[in-house]
């Protein structure tokens, strides 16, 4: 009895642990830097870190923001999350079409002009 109360008790624990860490990759996340275009990729260039994010989604509003410093929220996309984004030892960088390495795909929720000019 006391064997099936304990594998019960982990059960629940890891289903409260992978839980928490789905939520956790949905979190959103801020990056305020300088928006540029190349190709069919819109980079922006975290103005503290200098880390680059390829953008996905909203192209329309992303395209009158071109050349100006932004501040964007989204979130990471390809199952990794903000916390693995924010462990530099765990990133794994990737070309684009400007030849920018990336630190992964930033799904754009919000598109906000901090500068009509890049301060980079």
């Amino acid at each position: 009895m006391k064997k099936a109360i304990l594998v019960l008790a982990a059960l629940v624990c890891s289903g409260l642990c992978a839980y928490a860490q789905d939520s956790n990759a949905r979190s959103p996340l801020t990056v305020d830097g300088c928006l540029s275009h190349s190709g069919n990729d819109y980079v922006v260039k975290d103005k503290t870190s200098g880390e680059s994010y390829t953008l996905l989604g909203n192209n329309g509003t992303l395209k009158k923001h071109v050349g100006h410093e932004v501040a964007i929220i989204g979130t990471i996309s390809g199952g990794s999350s903000n916390s693995d984004v924010n462990a530099s030892a765990e990133r794994t960088s990737e070309g684009n079409a400007s030849g920018l390495s990336t630190y992964g795909k930033l799904k754009v929720s919000s598109v906000k002009m901090v500068s009509s000019n890049c301060s980079q």
